[in-house]
């Protein structure tokens, strides 16, 4: 049997804190918004829970189930990050607090998000840039959701497997990266002028980051 219980009692500590909130903040969720929650889990129907919600009484990133699906989203890559990090990647500044990696995450979401809507709202590309955020939020909360229960089963089940984390990970990086490619895709096939200015934001901003944050750790 995988001794739940011994696990349990031996990990009463910060990880299960937060693999409790994220659960916790999904059960609020589930309760508050109910009918918008189902609709949400429900992968099958994504197009439809996009073309429902995505409208402009959704849109804001302040609407309290996208500000608490981004917080979920963001707590599971940051423990995703952290598992990845110091099972795996330690490097000679020694161990990088979890604490540190969300608030570099955070930091790093909210800067490029206020960065690209000041760039963007005043060329006209608002509501491209509303769209975007909004599916990619979904998309990231989808999978920060499907992340959780991995991280739920290595945490409490497979701690020392860490085949299974890197295995995790990659269906984590590949889902959101194919996802992500579709939103681009469609957005270049009813705007093909929209081209230039994804190529600056995946440059500027999605590469750009991790590049320095790599040659900072190494």
């Amino acid at each position: 049997m995988f001794e739940w219980t011994d696990r349990l009692q031996a990990s009463g500590d910060w990880i299960t804190f937060i693999l409790f909130i994220i659960f916790a903040l999904l059960a609020f969720l589930s309760q508050r918004h109910y009918s918008q929650f189902r609709l949400f889990v429900d992968i099958r129907n994504l197009n439809n829970y996009l073309n429902i919600y995505g409208k402009d009484k959704y849109l804001s990133h302040l609407h309290q189930f996208n500000l608490i699906l981004f917080f979920i989203s963001l707590l599971a890559y940051a423990l995703y990050a952290h598992f990845f990090y110091q099972k795996i990647l330690i490097s000679f500044l020694g161990r990088i607090k979890f604490y540190e990696i969300l608030i570099f995450l955070f930091s790093l979401v909210t800067i490029r998000f206020f960065v690209l809507k000041m760039i963007l709202n005043p060329i006209g590309l608002k509501n491209t840039f509303d769209q975007v955020y909004f599916k990619s939020l979904t998309i990231k909360g989808l999978i920060g959701i499907m992340g959780s229960c991995f991280l739920l089963l290595y945490h409490f089940t497979f701690p020392d497997n860490h085949n299974f984390l890197l295995i995790s990970l990659l269906i984590v990086f590949a889902s959101s990266f194919i996802y992500h490619i579709t939103i681009y895709i469609e957005i270049t096939s009813k705007q093909p002028t929209h081209l230039f200015y994804i190529i600056l934001y995946l440059c500027g901003f999605k590469i750009a980051p991790w590049l320095w944050l790599y040659l900072i750790l190494y």
